[in-house]
Order: structure tokens, then C-alpha cells, then sequence
């Protein structure tokens, strides 16, 4: 009998295909403003298509003591079938076996006491307009 993984709450993020962020700006939601973006990406046929991404979250880099603690984590206001849920995030650089580089995304429901560094409360209906990060670095480290 084959067990199969649950992977609930968890997944992993690539490095992208053909991918370019072709628009990007602020929208007025509700009185709020957010930043979209619309992104081009191929599918592996290439097939082109594009996505739009709502801004969600803020994510923070995390102080490592141990090679098992997170890189980065954050706090996200998930929409789950119409129903907003407080959850904790983690992000952890990994390397697959056969060599390629790859973030593990954990996801738990936010209690208190699950995270190690304090994160802000954030949600999709009461994040602040961004701030200017013109003189920020954008490169993502992982």
C-alpha cells in the first residue's frame, strides 16, 4: 500500500520560467491603496499567459540559530473559501537533490507562541499603502 505525503500547508517555490512583471502599480481598494502587479510568464510549451498579484504580505528576515529555523517568515491574511484566516508563514532555502535551489513554504493558523520574532498583523483589508523603497535593494536573497 503507498502512503501518499500530505502536503497541506506546505509547498515550494522555483525559481521562474520566462517570467516578467510587465505592470506594476498602486490601486485604490476600499480607500486602501495596494500594489498589483501583472505578470507574463510560458508555460513549458511556451505558451504565453499572464497573472495578477494583489500585494499580501510582508515577509521578514529571520535571525537563524539553528540550520532548522526559518530564513525569512511573515503573517498573512489568507482567503479561505470566503472566510479571512490569520496564518504564520515560514520560508526556508533549500537544495533539491539533484542540485536545484528551491524556497520551502510552511504555513501554520497564527496562535501566539508560534512565531520567533514578532510579526505585525497584517491582512489583505488593512495593510498601510507602502512606503518609498526606491533606495531599497530588490534582490530577493533566495
Amino acid at each position: 500500500m503507498t502512503e501518499e505525503y500530505d502536503n497541506t500547508n506546505n509547498g515550494a517555490l522555483f525559481t521562474p520560467r520566462d517570467t516578467n512583471i510587465i505592470r506594476e502599480g498602486l490601486v485604490d481598494v476600499e480607500g486602501v491603496k495596494k500594489k498589483m502587479l501583472i505578470v507574463k510568464s510560458k508555460d513549458k510549451d511556451g505558451m504565453e499567459y499572464y497573472k495578477l498579484f494583489f500585494e499580501s504580505a510582508t515577509v521578514y528576515k529571520t535571525e537563524k540559530k539553528k540550520d532548522t529555523d526559518s530564513d525569512m517568515d511573515g503573517s498573512i491574511g489568507a482567503n479561505i473559501n470566503g472566510e479571512l484566516k490569520q496564518m504564520k508563514f515560514w520560508l526556508r532555502r533549500k537544495t533539491s537533490a539533484k542540485g536545484t535551489d528551491y524556497t520551502a513554504v510552511s504555513l501554520a493558523p497564527k496562535t501566539t507562541g508560534n512565531g520567533s520574532a514578532p510579526v505585525k498583523e497584517t491582512s489583505f483589508n488593512d495593510m498601510e499603502a507602502p512606503k518609498d523603497t526606491s533606495g531599497l535593494n530588490d534582490d530577493i536573497p533566495f
